[in-house]
């Protein structure tokens, strides 16, 4: 259910912009509709609470006005009904249930904040990740670099900083899983 409504109608394509703008900064209300006509008529829709849809209809028409437009007319509607709601929200493109779809996602939104565990809690330990690096690591000498791998190729198929690839083979060489030859790491088959 829409809590506010504010129209205003316009005369001029440039002074419904400003006047548009004009609502938009003024106060905490949210765009549901314009249109224009061909005879340059220009009708925006805002939503929010009343006070903020007074105060938007209020800063609209002084804008346009200033640069010249004519407010054809202007109205705020507290608590509209049902079918008044339905009957603007169709001219909006929309209709009741995708205004409470919106209200229910901000509001789960704000819910899921609200549960947001800290970075230690979601991330595993870094020992881990390491070991899982490793596992990776090793899979890919036996199945596709048969004949060892450089650290380039390691960081193409893992897809990570080269740091945390570094890092990764240094554990596999100090678990003895890997050897390195030069700038090549290869599997140590015994030990699998």
């Amino acid at each position: 259910m829409i809590n506010a409504l504010g129209l205003l109608e316009v005369y001029g394509f440039i002074a419904g912009v400003e006047a548009m703008d004009a609502m938009l900064k003024s106060a905490n209300v949210r765009l549901l509709s314009h249109s224009v006509t061909p005879s340059a008529l220009v009708t925006i829709v805002v939503e929010g609470d009343l006070a903020a849809c007074r105060a938007a209809l209020d800063a609209g028409s002084a804008a346009a006005e200033r640069i010249g437009g004519r407010v054809i007319c202007r109205k705020d509607l507290g608590r509209p009904e049902k079918d008044t709601e339905r009957m603007v929200l169709s001219f909006c493109g929309g209709t009741q249930a995708d205004v409470a779809a919106v209200k229910k996602a901000v509001e789960s939104v704000v819910e899921e904040k609200a549960e947001v565990k800290t970075i230690q809690e979601v991330t595993k330990p870094k020992e881990r990740v390491e070991e899982d690096l490793v596992t990776q690591i090793v899979t890919f000498l036996r199945k596709k670099a048969s004949k060892g791998a450089n650290m380039t190729d390691v960081i193409k198929y893992i897809g990570l900083d080269r740091e945390v690839v570094k890092d990764a083979l240094h554990k596999g060489v100090t678990q003895k899983l890997l050897r390195k030859n030069s700038n090549r790491y290869y599997i140590i088959e015994d030990k699998l």
